[in-house]
């Protein structure tokens, strides 16, 4: 996944008419589980601690469930407040994580399957954000340059803001196209500012 500093000349040259699903990047502690041939393997990272991630498992019965699927697969997300927030979905052999669209049709399926506590998704902005403006400004023929800053500027004003999953300052925003497997970060300034990256 790419930094949109270093990924803005491939964003404007080939992404200029995608939308993009706009989820929370966080600083909450991540959880990674691995499905292969009905074992379910665990990784985790910073301050969790084993009980903590046996009580996530145990909570949303993922040893019982996630061998059901009968594929080999791995699902990414952040803990926070005894919940797991889903992130990112990744089936083995594919280079490429799932799209937004494959990710929610996996978790109707996996809450289908279950009474009481449901799976949820990391916080997504309640619009997909798309680059008319960028676009209509080069067609126009403005600057390049000038254009490539606006909507970096336009991005990271977006990152701005509360986490309703954490209720601390949010780091970022993951954009990830709705069509391609094309994904970018971009961090808040105040997170920037502070070296919080």
């Amino acid at each position: 996944m790419n930094n949109i500093y270093t990924e803005i000349d491939t964003l404007l040259a080939h992404h200029i008419n995608e939308q993009f699903e706009m989820s929370e990047l966080s600083d909450s502690p991540l959880l990674s589980l691995r499905v292969k041939d009905g074992v379910v393997g665990v990784h985790w990272r910073e301050s969790l601690t084993g009980n903590e991630v046996e009580e996530i498992i145990e909570k949303y019965k993922f040893r019982a469930l996630l061998p059901s699927f009968n594929i080999n697969f791995t699902i990414l997300g952040y803990v926070e407040n005894k919940e797991f927030f889903l992130f990112a979905l990744f089936l083995e052999g594919k280079q490429h994580e799932q799209s937004p669209k494959e990710r929610s049709h996996f978790m109707e399926l996996f809450n289908s399957n279950r009474e009481g506590v449901k799976l949820r998704h990391v916080p997504v902005l309640p619009f997909v954000l798309s680059l008319p403006g960028a676009k209509a400004a080069l067609e126009n023929g403005n600057k390049y340059e000038d254009v490539a800053k606006y909507t970096i500027k336009a991005m990271v004003e977006l990152c701005e803001g509360t986490s309703p999953m954490t209720g601390r300052p949010r780091k970022g925003l993951v954009m990830k196209s709705i069509s391609t497997s094309y994904a970018f970060k971009c961090y808040s300034e105040s997170a920037m500012l502070e070296g919080d990256l």
